[in-house]
């Protein structure tokens, strides 16, 4: 069984979901995708750098689903 940790904070979560149900596009498909891209983001960066990369990921994944 294969198990990934992904950092993501409690309120880059919440800033995400609050960015799907505003859009109205609660969708799997979209969180699954997120979580993909912070984790394909780690063989690249130790980990301070990883969670800096993961929030810039974060907040333009939030400004795509709103313009």
């Amino acid at each position: 069984m294969r198990l990934d940790i992904i950092p993501v904070t409690l309120a880059q979560f919440k800033a995400f979901f609050e960015a799907l149900f505003t859009v109205g596009r609660v969708e799997v498909g979209l969180i699954r995708e997120l979580l993909d891209l912070c984790g394909g983001l780690r063989p690249a960066h130790e980990a301070p750098e990883w969670k800096y990369q993961i929030d810039g990921v974060i907040q333009q994944k939030i400004h795509e689903l709103r313009h």
